[in-house]
C-alpha cells in the first residue's frame, strides 16, 4: 500500500473531502485524533484511491452484482457514484445529480459515508467560486516591490535543509525532518511544494504546519521553532489556496520578521552573499482543463512575479539559488503537451528557463525542484545553467515499477547514469531525501557554499529499526565566473545549440533535398551579411545562414520555404534572409559567443527558427521564440558526403 497521488484538480479534491470524512469518522469512534497512517489504511479512503486510479489511468469498469458482493469492490463504486453527485452539484448540474443520486439510492444503506463526502467535496469546489488566490506584490503589496523579500536573514555561518514534495504527514515524512534537525541543526526548512492530497485548510494544517510543531517541539524543546518557507505545487492549489495562504500566514508565528507574505520569496544571508529566490509555479498548473489538454504547455510565472524576480537579480550583488516546485527540465517525465505549442521541447519548460537564461552566466549557481518524487543529479552546464537538482523525494512513496530513472529523454542526462541515485526498498519503493545547503566557511560572502544530499528511509506501515539519514553527494555551489567572450562577426564559423542544451543544428539529411537536422552531432555554419554586412553582430542585424558541409556544396544557404521544413539551396533569395535577436540586452547588444540569440525571418514576419518533432527545422509564431546558443566550433563541419547534383528543383 501507499499514497496515491494524481496530478487532477477533481480526483484530488475528492481524496481530500473522502480523507477528512474518514479522519472525521476515525476520531468519533476512537475519542483522539488519528494518525495519518489510519486515515490512509481507512476502507473510503482505500476505495477513493482505486477509483482515482481508475479513472486518471482511464481503467476504469462496469460492476456486476457479483462483483458488488466484495465490501473493498462496492466501496470502489461508491466513490465513484459519489463523487459524481458531489461534481454535479459543485457544477450546479441538477439533471445529472439527480441521475447519478438515482443511481446511489440502491446502495445507500450499505454507504459508509461517502454522500457525506459529496458535500464535503461539493462545498471545497464551490465555497469560492472557483477563485483561486495568489498574493501579488502589485496589488496586495502595494506596489512595494520588495514584498515578498524575508526581513529574516540566514546567519553566515547557518546551513538550510531543503526538502521537496512532503505534506504528506505521513510517520517516515515527520522522521526525515527530525532526522535532518538532529543531525544537522539547519537554522531554516525550505519546502519546494505539494501538500496532498489537495492542500485542503485541514491537509495544510495536519499534514504540513502541525508535523513541523511536533518535531520542533521534540527536538528543540516545547514552544520553540525555526523559519520555515514554502513555495506551492500544484496539489497546494487544487484547493484553490484556501489552504495554502492561511497556514502561510500563521507558519513563522512568533518570528515576525520571518513572515512569508506571498507564494513567492527571497531570502538571503545576513552578509547579502547568497539568496534564495522561490517562485511560485503552481498557479499556472491548478486549473483542472491543464491536466487533460494535449495543447496545454507549462506552467509559466505571473508576468508582475517575472518583473519581481529580475527586480532581485538585477539589483543583488551575491550568488542566487533558484526554487520551484516544477522542474526546469526532466529526462523522465513529458513537461509539454503533443500538440502544445512547445510539443518540441516535452522535456523542457521554455517559460521558465528563458526567464531567467539570461542570468544563468551572471549569478545563478543552481535551481532547485521538485513536482517529480525522485532526486536526481542532472549534468552539469546543461541549457547553460550550472546545477540542476531535482529534490522531490522527501516524503511520497515512489514505487520501483514506475522506473523514475529511466531516461525517456536523453538531452537531459544525469550527472553519472550509475550513481547518485536512490535505492528501492525491499517492499518496492524508492528511498527518500533532503538536502543541507552549508554557508559556514565561507572567507568572503560570495565564496562556493557545501551542498550535502542525504537518502532516508521510506515506509508505508513497517518501519525500519532505528531509520537514520545516509550521505548521497556532497557538491559545491559557486557563483559563475564566466570568462569574456569575443563579438561574433561576420564570416567566423559557429555552431548553434538548441536552448543551450546538447542538440545542435546538425549534418545534412540524406534525403534528396538539403535539409539540415537537429541531433546530438553539431555541423559548422557561417553567418554571412544578407547584403554583404561586415563587422560584428548586433541585435537585430540582417544575416544569411549558410552551411560549411563539402556535400552542400553551393547549395549552402538557408531559407524558408513553401515547405513546412527550411532547406538550404542557392544564396540570393529574399526568403533566405534573417534577422537576428539578442535574447539579453542589459549590457549591450553586441552579440558574443555564448550568447542567446532567436533567429526570424524577414519575409514571414514574425517567424523563428523552430525545431520540428521529427528533428528537422521550421519557423513558427506559436509558443515563445526558441533561443539557439551561439557556440565555437568543436568538430568539422564536413559530416555527410552528398552530391550538389543530387540537388531538385527551385525552393517553393
Amino acid at each position: 500500500m501507499s499514497i496515491v497521488r494524481v496530478s487532477n484538480q477533481k480526483l484530488s479534491l475528492w481524496q481530500s473531502a473522502v480523507a477528512e470524512v474518514a479522519r472525521k469518522d476515525l476520531a468519533e469512534t476512537t475519542n483522539s485524533e488519528p494518525c495519518p497512517l489510519d486515515v490512509f489504511e481507512h476502507p473510503m479512503v482505500k476505495a477513493t484511491n482505486d477509483f482515482v486510479t481508475a479513472r486518471h489511468e482511464k481503467t476504469e469498469r462496469l460492476f456486476t452484482a457479483q462483483d458488488l458482493s466484495d465490501p473493498h469492490t462496492l466501496n470502489t463504486h461508491l466513490s465513484q457514484l459519489c463523487f459524481e453527485i458531489g461534481d454535479a452539484k459543485a457544477e450546479g448540474r441538477e439533471e445529472d445529480e439527480k441521475a447519478f443520486s438515482a443511481s446511489y439510492w440502491p446502495f445507500s444503506d450499505k454507504d459508509p459515508k461517502f454522500l457525506e463526502c459529496a458535500a464535503v467535496y461539493a462545498k471545497y469546489y464551490a465555497l469560492h467560486l472557483g477563485k483561486f488566490l495568489y498574493n501579488d506584490w502589485q496589488k496586495e503589496g502595494g506596489g512595494n516591490i520588495n514584498y515578498g523579500v524575508v526581513k529574516w536573514q540566514i546567519p553566515n555561518d547557518a546551513k538550510v535543509g531543503i526538502i521537496g514534495d512532503w505534506g504528506t504527514g505521513m510517520a517516515d515524512a515527520t522522521a526525515l525532518v527530525k532526522d535532518m534537525m538532529v543531525n544537522h541543526k539547519p537554522a531554516a526548512i525550505i519546502h519546494v511544494g505539494d501538500i496532498y492530497y489537495s492542500g485542503t485548510p485541514t491537509e495544510c494544517m495536519t499534514n504540513f504546519a502541525d508535523v513541523f510543531t511536533k518535531v520542533f517541539d521534540e527536538v528543540l524543546g516545547k514552544g520553540k521553532r525555526i523559519p520555515v518557507f514554502t513555495i506551492p505545487g500544484n496539489h497546494d492549489y487544487y484547493a484553490l489556496g484556501y489552504g495554502f495562504y492561511p497556514m502561510l500566514a500563521g507558519l513563522n508565528a512568533g518570528m515576525p520578521t520571518a513572515m512569508q507574505p506571498a507564494s513567492y520569496f527571497c531570502l538571503r544571508t545576513a552578509d547579502n552573499g547568497w539568496q534564495f529566490l522561490a517562485m511560485d509555479t503552481g498557479y499556472e498548473d491548478s486549473n483542472p482543463k491543464n491536466q487533460v489538454d494535449p495543447y496545454y504547455a507549462g506552467p509559466w510565472l505571473q508576468d508582475s512575479e517575472i518583473a519581481w524576480h529580475r527586480d532581485k537579480l538585477d539589483n543583488f550583488g551575491g550568488a542566487t539559488i533558484l526554487l520551484s516546485h516544477h522542474q526546469v527540465f526532466s529526462a523522465n517525465t513529458a513537461i509539454n503537451g503533443m500538440y502544445s505549442s512547445e510539443s518540441e521541447f516535452p522535456f523542457l519548460n521554455p517559460f521558465l528557463i528563458d526567464v531567467f537564461q539570461p542570468y544563468f552566466k551572471k549569478n545563478v549557481a543552481a535551481w532547485l525542484w521538485g513536482h517529480e518524487h525522485n532526486f536526481v543529479l542532472f549534468k552539469n552546464g546543461i541549457f547553460g545553467l550550472e546545477k540542476g537538482r531535482l529534490v522531490g523525494a522527501s516524503a511520497f512513496e515512489e514505487a520501483f515499477d514506475q522506473s523514475p530513472y529511466k531516461v525517456n529523454y536523453p538531452n537531459v542526462p544525469y550527472l553519472d547514469p550509475t550513481k547518485y541515485q536512490l535505492k528501492p526498498n525491499q517492499y518496492g519503493y524508492y528511498s527518500h531525501s533532503y538536502g543541507v545547503i552549508d554557508f559556514a566557511g565561507r572567507k568572503t560572502p560570495t565564496d562556493a557554499v557545501s551542498v550535502s544530499y542525504y537518502e532516508f528511509p521510506s515506509w508505508y506501515d513497517k518501519p525500519p529499526t532505528n531509520p537514520q539519514g545516509t550521505l548521497i553527494y556532497t557538491e559545491t555551489y559557486a557563483m559563475p565566473k564566466p570568462a569574456p567572450q569575443p563579438a561574433v562577426t561576420y564570416g567566423v564559423p559557429i555552431q548553434l545549440s538548441v536552448e543551450g542544451g546538447l542538440q545542435y543544428i546538425g549534418p545534412l539529411s540524406s534525403g534528396a533535398q538539403y535539409y539540415p537536422t537537429i541531433g546530438s552531432k553539431p555541423v559548422t555554419l557561417k553567418i554571412v551579411g544578407a547584403s554583404g554586412q561586415s563587422g560584428q553582430l548586433t541585435d537585430g542585424s540582417q544575416i544569411c545562414i549558410q552551411t560549411t558541409e563539402s556535400a552542400a556544396g553551393g547549395y549552402n544557404t538557408l531559407g524558408a520555404w513553401a515547405t513546412p521544413a527550411l532547406y538550404y539551396y542557392t544564396p540570393g533569395y529574399s526568403k533566405q534572409q534573417w534577422t537576428i535577436h539578442k535574447q539579453d540586452k542589459s549590457a549591450d547588444n553586441v552579440i558574443r559567443f555564448g550568447d542567446a540569440v532567436y533567429i526570424t525571418n524577414n519575409v514571414y514576419s514574425g517567424q523563428w527558427i523552430c525545431p520540428r518533432k521529427d528533428n528537422y527545422l521550421t519557423t513558427t509564431t506559436s509558443g515563445i521564440p526558441t533561443l539557439f546558443v551561439i557556440q565555437k566550433p568543436t568538430v568539422s563541419g564536413a559530416v555527410v558526403e552528398m552530391g550538389a547534383e543530387e540537388a531538385v528543383g527551385t525552393p517553393g
